[in-house]
């Protein structure tokens, strides 16, 4: 379940307007300069919602986007956040549900300035 919930959660980022390129897990990413996404997973162990065989599973953890902006961008960073926050607004999603999200700014990574997105979501089944 883990996987179907990280594919749908990617495919929905997928649809993002404007997006730059995404490093995504697992996959060779090399930056070249400019503005990018960086995606990871996390999820929790399942908490089972029933004693019997065969009840309702509950999947929760948070899909994380990092934006990674050249140093010194002016508010590029800051639209993305933005434009990350609109595109996952809490409520139901094909495979998912938007628990809520949050963003942070965090330190310099090397010449790029970093925001990380946190997307926290559950999946029934």
């Amino acid at each position: 379940m883990n996987q179907a919930i990280y594919k749908a959660m990617r495919a929905h980022l997928n649809t993002l307007a404007n997006k730059p390129p995404i490093a995504y897990l697992n996959q060779p990413f090399t930056p070249s300069g400019v503005q990018y996404f960086r995606e990871g997973f996390y999820s929790a162990e399942p908490n089972h919602l029933a004693v019997e065989y065969g009840g309702v599973t509950d999947y929760q953890g948070f899909y994380q986007v990092e934006i990674l902006t050249p140093a010194n961008s002016g508010s590029a960073e800051m639209d993305k956040a933005s434009a990350l926050s609109e595109h996952f607004k809490r409520g139901a999603y094909s495979g998912f549900e938007i628990t809520r999200c949050n963003w942070v700014k965090i330190d310099n990574e090397g010449a790029y300035s970093v925001i990380r997105f946190m997307v926290y979501y559950r999946a029934l089944s």
